[in-house]
């Protein structure tokens, strides 16, 4: 008998651990394959309080608060076959690299044993030398994905099968301290022993879903705004290529309102939601309105220089993606700006908001809300259609 199936329904959690909240999704599959729909039966939220800022230490312990929390809501009659963590980037390290081999029997067909051990191999080089630029003693691996292969110098889906000289890929590495990888894995097996742990980076969902929904050759960029993290991702040609994180999120905008204004951060982020609406009042506006200027400047800045890095080294794609709790109206009008266009080669982007109904099709059925639940939506596709 499989542990954690119910006739032929296997039962699973994902979870978003962003640097707001704490998401979680409670869904079930048949069989798993790239066709898989699942079912969302339930999402459980647990968000950060906004009142001071978060290093890294307090966001590891907010999180597995978050997952211990979510994890004492959760019946214990629900037998999870596996849970799969997605991990933003204050608790991980990343990196595409590009592979070449040249084989010495170019006839004979490439074998997964042999494909496997190409990957674990340089696996192994990117954890020794990641470890020159972290403090942590150890690193633990946990995600190594090819995200495109060259037979050749030709595309293939996979290698194993093929023949030919030269194989090419690019490869997703993800790694975690081991003091994260056994505090959040412990905390999961505690509550469901014998459930299996994985582990992703929210950034790789979200680029694999949208891959899914766009176009396996299709390029964007996708700016996650976070509570106090937030990211940049660069795909060119459906391949994660590039990600830049910097503590500039939404609650420092939250913050900074409530002093302004007198308030609770939790005021503070109803009043900054009425003024997305356009509702606020005549007196709010105005005391609150050079602050959102201010922020906005703040933006301006620190996304004209991600793109410049990015466009010394490839063409910028004009498709701009916005997720995350934190997106505001100027988010999406900055990119009408000179100074973008200028950057962007004087093209003009489109920019948009992306909502977890944009994959509805794909799921039997889902409980998101709102675009702060993409990447749990993306991850959770993530843990029904493929193997890590």
């Amino acid at each position: 008998m499989l542990f954690g199936r119910k006739g032929d329904i296997r039962h699973a959690i994902a979870f978003d651990c962003g640097t707001a909240a704490v998401r979680a999704a409670l869904f079930s599959y048949e069989e798993k394959n790239i066709f898989t729909k699942p079912t969302v039966n339930e999402v459980i939220r647990f968000p950060f309080e906004s009142i001071s800022y978060s290093d890294s230490h307090f966001l590891k312990r907010k999180t597995l608060e978050g997952i211990r929390s979510v994890l004492d809501r959760i019946p214990y009659s629900y037998r999870p076959h596996e849970i799969l963590i997605g991990l933003s980037s204050p608790f991980y390290i990343s990196k595409t690299v590009s592979i070449s081999r040249e084989r010495s029997w170019p006839q004979k067909p490439i074998t997964k044993e042999e494909f496997d051990g190409i990957v674990t191999e340089a696996k192994e080089a990117y954890c020794k030398e990641a470890l020159k630029h972290v403090t942590s003693a150890e690193l633990v691996p946990f995600t190594a994905i090819a995200l495109r292969t060259y037979v050749n110098g030709y595309p293939v889906e996979q290698a194993a099968g093929t023949a030919g000289r030269i194989l090419e890929f690019l490869v997703r590495f993800e790694a975690t301290t081991s003091d994260v990888y056994h505090s959040v894995s412990e905390l999961c097996t505690h509550r469901f022993a014998g459930s299996g742990i994985q582990m992703t980076s929210v950034t790789l969902a979200n680029a694999l879903a949208l891959r899914m929904l766009y176009g396996s050759e299709e390029s964007f960029l996708v700016i996650d705004i976070g509570g106090e993290v937030s990211d940049v991702a660069l795909v060119t040609g459906g391949v994660l290529q590039h990600t830049v994180s910097f503590p500039l999120g939404h609650a420092l905008l939250l913050r900074e309102a409530a002093v302004l204004l007198g308030v609770s951060p939790a005021d503070a982020d109803f009043i900054v939601s009425r003024h997305k609406e356009h509702a606020l009042d005549h007196a709010k506006e105005k005391l609150l309105g050079p602050l959102i200027v201010e922020f906005e400047d703040m933006w301006r800045k620190k996304l004209l220089n991600i793109l410049a890095s990015y466009g010394e080294h490839y063409e910028l794609p004009l498709r701009i993606l916005l997720v995350g709790g934190g997106v505001l109206p100027f988010h999406k009008e900055l990119f009408a700006e000179d100074a973008f266009r200028n950057v962007l080669l004087r093209k003009n982007a489109s920019v948009e908001c992306i909502m977890p109904s944009l994959l509805d099709r794909h799921f039997s059925k889902q409980a998101f809300q709102g675009v702060s639940d993409f990447g749990l939506a993306s991850v959770t596709l993530l843990a029904a259609r493929s193997v890590l």
